[in-house]
């Protein structure tokens, strides 16, 4: 599949070929699907967070139980009743690393870098030191025995006024703007989300957010690593990507409450459908017990890991309808015109829509086509398409509309190749060695018990 040609005006992005044909927004948005590789970027994920837990990949280990490569069927007993152990150290690391974020001090200030508040400051203070030297004027004609009904008022010097606003002003905005901040991160439980957010990438190397204005309140959510596919590019952080995909597998109530008031009533039928069909969506399939997979390996405090075993299924499955949400970057049309100022008689240039005529009647000289980019967005629910245009809710640079940003930030840390990299990846040989290590140590004393007295090193 190629991608659709972005360089079209909105008409021709929403122009359909039959009323059952998709337009220009839905095939980019299909593009993009098929374009997201995931069970690359599943597995490795889900992988790293069973190590965390003491699920190791079997397959490591295939020498060290057989090191002559000897055939024995997996229901024999383990040469010299070894048994191999997990000796987890990572989870160790990762806690102490999640304590001391959780102990730093995270604080939330603002900050404007708006030009009207600049213009708003600037248009108070020409009140007040007009004001000023009106006062300034009716004290003096007062000295002078003309009453004009004004009374007398001690002024301050100039200067001492001027400051006395500025920081009068500052104070009054800063207030105002923290007490919506302050507001925000009670609202989103900012503290423990960014605590989360640390732990993920810790374990994968990545922490993905999406904040966006849905019922007219804010909301910030962690995005789950496997559910998040980004494009192998260059910018550190996701918001200056090319596009996303996400992909999450919800309950229908849950996607009706997301999109309250603006679901198609078909969808829903539709989704009551799959509900009555019974609902089993995979979204990896990797095997996760057998010689070839994975395995939970017992700890010093478990004697055997014969019980209940969470991956003894074979796949990790989820159960709900998949709803794909895809931003991209696109273009956007847009006119500048030339015209002839009636009230002064100059030339001047403003920015028009992209459907503008020209009106030489009124002025206009001449219109100049240009273009932009823009982030659009969509969802894909069982073939239908929730919400697909422009984002409402941009964040684009203050002197430039083209530097769009998408809804979803965070990091990711990889290879060129694509491949994870994160703080448990580097420690996984390490919990490998030290796992080997202690499976010949036991070998070692199980094989020797007979001659070798263990006793305590304290009382040698």
């Amino acid at each position: 599949m190629v991608l659709p040609s972005q360089k079209l005006t909105t008409a021709e992005k929403l122009y359909r070929q039959s009323p059952n044909s998709k337009n220009n927004y839905e095939e980019t948005i299909d593009f993009y699907i098929e374009s997201a590789n995931w069970n690359q970027q599943t597995e490795e994920i889900a992988a790293l967070y069973r190590a965390i837990e003491g699920e190791l990949d079997e397959r490591e280990y295939e020498l060290v139980k057989n090191p002559f490569n000897k055939q024995k069927r997996d229901s024999s007993p383990a040469t010299y009743n070894a048994t191999l152990k997990n000796f987890n150290i990572l989870k160790g690391i990762a806690n102490l690393l999640m304590g001391e974020f959780g102990r730093r001090a995270h604080e939330y200030v603002t900050a404007s870098f708006s030009p009207t508040d600049e213009i708003t400051k600037k248009e108070g203070l020409n009140i007040v030191i007009r004001n000023y030297y009106a006062q300034h004027i009716a004290n003096e004609l007062n000295n002078l025995g003309l009453q004009l009904g004004q009374q007398v008022q001690e002024l301050e010097p100039l200067e001492k006024v001027v400051a006395d606003y500025n920081a009068t002003f500052d104070e009054t905005r800063a207030i105002s703007g923290q007490e919506v901040l302050d507001y925000i991160v009670y609202f989103c439980d900012l503290s423990n989300k960014y605590i989360d957010l640390y732990w993920d990438w810790i374990i994968t190397g990545r922490a993905f957010t999406f904040k966006e204005v849905n019922h007219d309140d804010v909301y910030f959510e962690p995005v789950p690593s496997h559910e998040l596919f980004v494009p192998n590019e260059a910018p550190r952080f996701i918001e200056d990507r090319s596009f996303v995909v996400r992909r999450q597998y919800l309950p229908p109530f849950a996607i009706i409450d997301k999109f309250r008031g603006r679901i198609p009533e078909e969808l829903i039928d539709q989704m009551e459908l799959k509900v009555t069909q019974g609902l089993s969506t995979s979204f990896s399939t990797f095997t996760a017990t057998g010689r070839n997979g994975y395995m939970v390996l017992p700890t010093l405090y478990v004697n055997s890991a014969s019980g209940s075993n969470p991956f003894s299924n074979g796949t990790m499955s989820s159960n709900g309808i998949e709803l794909f949400h895809v931003q991209y970057k696109s273009y956007r049309a847009y006119q500048v015109l030339t015209y002839i100022d009636p009230l002064s008689g100059i030339e001047r240039q403003m920015e028009v829509g992209e459907d503008y005529k020209l009106n030489k009647a009124m002025g206009d000289i001449s219109l100049d086509l240009q273009w932009e980019n823009q982030i659009i967005q969509g969802y894909k629910c069982l073939d239908f398409y929730l919400e697909v245009g422009p984002l409402e809710t941009d964040r684009a640079d203050l002197n430039q509309e083209g530097l769009q940003k998408l809804s979803y930030n965070g990091i990711c840390e990889r290879s060129s190749t694509g491949s994870v990299q994160s703080i448990i990846k580097d420690g996984l040989p390490y919990q490998r060695d030290i796992n080997v290590t202690h499976y010949q140590i036991d070998k070692l004393v199980n094989k020797n018990k007979d001659k070798l007295l263990i006793m305590p090193y304290s009382l040698i």
